[in-house]
């Protein structure tokens, strides 16, 4: 399945902790081991839970631009779609 050009919610944040982003599971997500998007995660004000940004980039003025895809910080009461993980299937 290919992702549409947006963000979707991940069930990681740092609402526990400044700083310090944890999964929904408890597991620590270290910023080091991930891909972000530039300058991210940034930490600005309001911006406490993770999303995935799917950018395959766009046509500017007959020009393509790639696009930045990786994670992002993002104020959580922002609407957004979402990914769930669920076991695999025989």
């Amino acid at each position: 399945m290919k992702l549409k050009d947006v963000d979707y919610w991940t069930g990681a944040s740092d609402v526990s902790c400044f700083k310090k982003f944890m999964w929904c599971n408890g597991k620590q997500l270290v910023p080091a081991d991930y891909q972000w998007t530039p300058m991210n995660p940034s930490h600005f004000p309001g911006q406490r839970c993770v999303v995935l940004r799917v950018d395959y980039g766009a046509t500017v003025m007959g020009m393509f631009v790639k696009g930045a895809d990786g994670f992002n910080d993002l104020k959580c009461t922002d609407q957004l779609s979402y990914i769930c993980e669920e076991p695999p299937t025989a």
